[in-house]
């Protein structure tokens, strides 16, 4: 940013006109703060002494990070009336399940985003019912959302955009991602496509979620009376690639409720 001018640099994505003259000042004293304190990282909050002052004073409860994630997440969705809370959570079961069964050894952090990713899905359909990924990729880059790293931004971006499609780019995140996150990112995607698919053939006169996972060495069957396999084909097959594993879909009895054998 050094070699930019003022007018270049108001140009840099995420750079507010305002700070385009001292930013290159302010990034060499946090350089030389962490060379000198051997900081691997910094975290920045979105907030200041000034809004944590004012909470304090109107008596407003303070949430730790993951709380205020969930709360953020929550908020946001409530926002878009095509977001269905019922459905994002039969979505977020499924995905739990899955995981627990097929053990994707996804990192904490990213497990958690794929529990965002799961609730957030849907809201891109007060937009465009055709593109609603799309859509919600682009509302969760501009939400401003509390809690999060800019890095666990971009995860959620990402597995929102790979879940569309496995051939979709990660280019515009290179930066806050890097290569190792490819394939947590692509199997991240990958469940979060099946659990969607069978989240949308759930039976409207069920009230409770009736699916059984059982697995056996690399293969795993998913047994459900309302589950038909023929629609889940391309998404059966993305989980398959990821995980390395072999699924099998069938009729179970209509009387389980979802657990994993």
């Amino acid at each position: 940013m050094r070699s930019l001018s003022v007018p270049e640099r108001s140009a840099i994505r995420g750079l507010s006109d305002d700070r385009a003259d001292s930013i290159v000042g302010g990034a060499a004293c946090l350089g030389a703060l962490m060379r000198t304190l051997e900081l691997p990282e910094l975290i920045v909050s979105g907030g200041g002494l000034r809004e944590g002052l004012a909470a304090e004073a109107a008596g407003l409860r303070v949430f730790n990070a993951e709380q205020s994630r969930h709360r953020s997440v929550n908020g946001l969705a409530r926002r878009f009336s095509s977001w269905n809370p019922l459905a994002a959570g039969r979505r977020a079961d499924i995905v739990a399940l899955l995981m627990g069964v097929v053990e994707p050894a996804l990192d904490a952090e990213l497990t958690e985003v794929v529990q965002h990713c799961a609730a957030l899905l849907d809201v891109g359909r007060a937009v465009d019912y055709y593109d609603r990924l799309e859509h919600t990729e682009s509302i969760v880059l501009g939400a401003q959302l509390s809690g999060f790293t800019h890095r666990a931004v971009a995860l959620m971006a990402a597995v929102i955009r790979r879940t569309e499609s496995e051939k979709k780019s990660l280019k515009s995140y290179q930066g806050l991602l890097d290569a190792a996150d490819e394939v947590q990112v692509a199997r991240a995607s990958a469940l979060l496509a099946l659990a969607d698919g069978i989240a949308g053939q759930f039976p409207p006169s069920e009230s409770d979620l009736t699916l059984r996972c059982e697995r056996k060495s690399a293969h795993v069957a998913l047994l459900a009376s309302w589950l038909d396999a023929w629609p889940l084909a391309a998404v059966v097959g993305r989980f398959e690639r990821a995980f390395g594993v072999a699924i099998d879909i069938r009729p179970g009895a209509s009387g389980d409720s979802i657990e994993a054998a």
